[in-house]
């Protein structure tokens, strides 16, 4: 039988394969933003995307941070942004119909996320926890609720912030930033 019902183990060894992609991500975008930045005044477009790299920095960093602190909603949220990494990864190679390695490395790594993430002892880990359920007075329908309500932020964010912190260009050529 290829799917076993019998739950996979290593918990801590996933969790780490997602901080490392997490933390991968973090470092890249910071230094992305750094970079945009510092750019010369003559590259107005690369300034132009700080806020963007920066941004983004900040939402890997808070995934990172909720998983590693075990928080019982921080599975949630990496999820939803692995959903997003493949999704942006999915669409791009169906628009450029190619195979950028740039852009499979991105939906491999977030696909792992999701991945990694998944399976009843994952869910012992995160959701699993004693107190938080009491703390907010919540029963099943309402912890459902909350983890739909987290999953569909996290994976919605990404897009949010490109439509609204990429610069576009204005048909006459000229950056229009905002």
């Amino acid at each position: 039988m290829l799917l076993s019902s019998t739950p996979i183990a290593f918990v801590g060894e996933r969790k780490a394969m997602s901080l490392l992609s997490l933390a991968f991500y973090t470092a890249f975008f910071a230094l992305m933003g750094l970079l945009a930045a510092n750019a010369p005044p003559d590259l107005p477009e690369l300034l132009a995307l700080w806020p963007f790299f920066t941004a983004f920095c900040a939402l890997y960093l808070v995934s990172f941070f909720a998983l590693a602190a075990d928080w019982f909603w921080a599975r949630w949220f990496a999820v939803g942004l692995g959903y997003s990494g493949l999704t942006m990864a999915g669409w791009s190679i169906v628009m450029q119909r190619s195979l950028e390695p740039a852009v499979v490395f991105y939906g491999f790594t977030h696909g792992l996320i999701i991945l990694l993430l998944q399976g009843s002892k994952m869910i012992e880990a995160y959701e699993g926890q004693s107190g938080w359920r009491e703390r907010y007075k919540l029963d099943e329908v309402g912890v459902a609720k909350v983890r739909n309500a987290v999953t569909r932020a996290a994976t919605g964010l990404p897009t949010l912030i490109i439509i609204m912190l990429v610069p576009r260009e204005t048909p006459s050529g000229m950056l229009w930033l905002g």
